[in-house]
């Protein structure tokens, strides 16, 4: 037996676990001299926690790295209409990452892009 769906979803509880671990860690010694967030860019007119979150990091002595997380690799693309439904998820998730990676350029935080070595069995 399954569990039943959630009513709301965990990004709020997220971002908010987030913003308290980057609080928590600027307080910590030895200082951190380097964050990486390995997630998917946050649009900040919606993520408002992750935003103050950021926007209080000092910016002398520590660099703060964002690894944007896709999903793109992992949409199947297995006849016509799942490559349809694959390319539209596609082109709505590079307008929100783009959004994010503008909102985090802005607050002095570096977006850094993987780069896959190779291409994955889905889309062979």
């Amino acid at each position: 037996m399954g569990s039943p769906p959630r009513q709301e979803p965990e990004r709020n509880a997220t971002d908010r676990t987030l913003g308290q671990a980057l609080a928590r860690i600027t307080r910590e010694k030895p200082r951190p001299s380097m964050i990486a967030i390995w997630s998917p860019a946050p649009d900040m007119e919606v993520r408002p926690d992750v935003e103050r979150a950021l926007s209080q990091l000092p910016r002398r002595r520590c660099q703060v790295l964002w690894v944007p997380m896709t999903f793109e690799a992992g949409l199947p693309r297995t006849d016509w209409v799942a490559e349809a439904v694959a390319e539209a998820l596609s082109m709505r998730e590079r307008a929100a990452a783009s959004r994010g990676e503008r909102g985090l350029r802005r607050l002095g935080v570096r977006v850094l892009h993987t780069r896959p070595k190779h291409q994955g069995l889905v889309n062979r």
